[in-house]
């Protein structure tokens, strides 16, 4: 049985505002940010098949971005949401264990970015972004 991913839409207008901030952090040339339509709210990622039927909800909500950080393997913008903190919470009600315990609610911004990137200094979100509903694929590796 394959795993399970599921995420969190950005709207189009957010993803611009998120492309924007991104434009202002002057990144090196050797970072990669992740391309506009890629953006998304991880709210479920497992190798491990859940064992209830996790419902999909497709209502628009809102997050606060307020901080950027690494996460794992990418510079990230850290989010908080009351749905998006019902919706992980409803996650684990249906069985789900997340692959990387500590997981912080969050929109990857780079991929595997370059080393020694000044992420204390770098002016803090403080803007809305506009989640349309979730969506649902088989976990990748």
């Amino acid at each position: 049985m394959a795993g399970i991913f599921v995420g969190a839409k950005i709207s189009r207008e957010s993803s611009k505002l998120i492309q924007q901030y991104v434009k202002s952090l002057n990144l090196p040339a050797d970072a990669k940010p992740m391309p506009v339509g890629e953006y998304h709210a991880t709210i479920i990622y497992s190798h491990t098949p859940l064992p209830i039927e996790y419902p999909l909800d497709k209502s628009p909500a809102i997050a606060n971005a307020y901080d950027i950080r690494y996460i794992g393997a990418a510079l990230a913008l850290i989010i908080e949401s009351p749905w998006l903190r019902w919706r992980i919470r409803l996650a684990k009600l249906c069985g789900y264990r997340s692959d990387y315990p500590g997981f912080i609610p969050h929109i990857s911004l780079v991929m595997d970015p370059p080393p020694g990137l000044p992420v204390a200094w770098y002016l803090r979100p403080a803007f809305q972004i506009l989640l349309q509903g979730e969506y649902q694929e088989e976990a990748k590796d």
